[in-house]
């Protein structure tokens, strides 16, 4: 059925490959192989089977996300290599995928001891990657993200409709759905009284701020739902209270990790396209494609020399905050030793171990705050505080005001000062 455009598939993956020197694949949607152009006579999906790492269903996963956000996605497999991947589009539906790599984007050396650290006893093993390293190129993030863009201007031109059009309808239509889900339950509350949910927009800003695309659309549907309802769809208002959520969103890209430069240019871009926008539509799919971008800022692996490291660790810590964490728990998590760590930790992410913990704590206790159901005594035990002086030590210290004046003004305020006034 799809034999033409297979063929222009098989046709790409050699393109790609030769001028780029890096290994490349074709996959049909179920994870076969179509076509491939390997630079490493080695079979790197040994190296793989060794590790016991399905590396096609990381390939699948991965593709689910490039079709979510925009048509293509750099990731890390399990080991720590770097990919891209693109879908490709036949008849309005993915039937495969292209994917480059395995690529290194820290140095050849740094990534061996790592591994080394890991798997010591399994010499075999090791000598074995040492092998297939020796053909894995090493890129900077500068030229993976110009090799995902090319690699997804093949894809495009393989698939047989207008892809990005395609990729935009399909993100609008799910948006469009859950925001009109949103304005329903809103029209059959019929509260005129309902206040804004700003504790929504604070878990938007924790969302933003640890990279989560998924929680940070439904969010923002949700508060898109409700300015479109209690606006009554004019404009001029609307665009008023979305420049108030790109304020939002641009902080918490800072917060989690974004170059502030990089955010401010963002910024003045978007001021400049949002003036321009003229329908709810547009401005429901150009937000959208904000927050994707603000995203795809925070903690952005590929800048970093100890990508998978970092991650591990930030992953570690969104799943742990609640309990006891150390900075010598969190090495054994990724086996390092804690000064190693402590020192990449401080490179990487321009803070201490426990000034990140606490910052993450503290944002998760806002939340709890904000919900008078939740008593004072219980919130600190609840995002990992041991005791309720302390936590209102550090709150105060990284906010500003103590946590009780914080959930009496429900998170409005500019100065302890202006407060107490």
């Amino acid at each position: 059925m799809y034999e033409k455009v297979y063929e222009s598939i098989k046709n790409g993956v050699l393109d790609f490959g030769i001028s780029s020197e890096i290994s490349t694949q074709a996959l049909s949607a179920d994870g076969s192989i179509i076509a491939e152009y390997n630079i490493s006579e080695m079979n790197s999906d040994q190296i793989y089977k060794n590790f016991n790492i399905n590396l096609t269903q990381v390939h699948l996963y991965s593709l689910k996300q490039s079709e979510r956000f925009g048509g293509k996605y750099m990731y890390f497999c399990p080991l720590g290599f770097a990919y891209s991947i693109s879908p490709v589009i036949s008849d309005g539906k993915t039937i495969g995928a292209l994917v480059c790599g395995p690529m290194l984007i820290i140095d050849e050396n740094d990534f061996f001891s790592e591994i080394t650290m890991k798997y010591s006893s399994e010499t075999e093993i090791l000598d074995q990657i040492k092998q297939f390293l020796k053909n894995i190129q090493t890129v900077s993030p500068e030229k993976l993200k110009h090799l995902s863009n090319l690699l997804f201007y093949v894809a495009q031109n393989i698939s047989d409709l207008e892809y990005m059009q395609f990729l935009n309808t399909e993100i609008y239509s799910q948006n469009n759905s859950e925001i009109n889900t949103e304005i329903s339950v809103l029209k059959r509350l019929m509260k005129s009284e309902a206040e804004y949910p700003i504790f929504k927009e604070k878990e938007l800003f924790n969302a933003i701020s640890q990279g989560n695309k998924q929680t940070s659309q439904r969010l923002l549907n949700e508060l898109l739902g409700f300015i479109f309802f209690s606006t009554g769809g004019n404009i001029k208002i609307i665009k008023t209270r979305v420049i108030e959520l790109l304020i939002q969103l641009s902080r918490a890209a800072i917060f989690g990790g974004a170059i502030q430069k990089q955010v401010f240019d963002m910024n003045v871009k978007c001021l400049d396209q949002l003036e321009r926008l003229k329908t709810l539509d547009d401005i429901s799919i150009w937000l959208s494609q904000v927050m994707v971008r603000f995203t795809d800022l925070v903690f952005k692996f590929t800048q970093l020399k100890h990508a998978d490291v970092i991650q591990k660790v930030i992953n570690f810590i969104n799943i742990n905050y609640m309990n006891y964490i150390s900075l010598e728990i969190a090495a054994k998590e990724v086996h390092l030793s804690s000064a190693y760590l402590s020192k990449i930790f401080n490179n990487e992410m321009h803070c201490n171990f426990n000034l990140y913990l606490n910052r993450f704590r503290i944002e998760k206790s806002k939340i709890l705050l904000l919900d008078n159901n939740i008593t004072m005594v219980d919130i600190p035990s609840q995002v990992g505080f041991e005791e309720q002086s302390y936590f209102s030590k550090v709150f105060k210290k990284i906010v500003g005001i103590t946590p009780g004046k914080f959930r009496k003004n429900r998170g409005h305020f500019k100065s302890e000062n202006e407060i107490d006034k």
